[in-house]
């Protein structure tokens, strides 16, 4: 991913705990998706702790579909073509 490069060519180890953050992200949107907030049009978002990203998913038919993992501090509005 590259982020991960990214982060970690700031400070080593830095990507390391950006992917683990990620991960802690995805595992707490599979054990409960209802639990965030819906953002736009039914997709829901979970930020990520520490870092400026967010993970825009939908629910169906029991499963989550990732719709966009993006930074926040870029254009909010990119992933909206990706959605279903």
């Amino acid at each position: 991913m590259e982020a991960v490069e990214w982060y970690d060519a700031e400070r080593e180890g830095l990507g390391v705990q950006f992917e683990e953050y990620v991960t802690s992200t995805l595992d707490r949107i599979r054990e409960n998706p209802s639990l965030f907030p819906v953002h736009h049009q039914g997709a829901r978002r979970a930020l990520v702790d520490t870092f400026p990203y967010g993970v825009l998913f939908v629910e169906s038919a029991g499963e989550v579909l990732v719709v966009a993992f993006l930074h926040l501090h870029r254009d909010p509005n990119i992933w909206k073509s990706r959605q279903r």
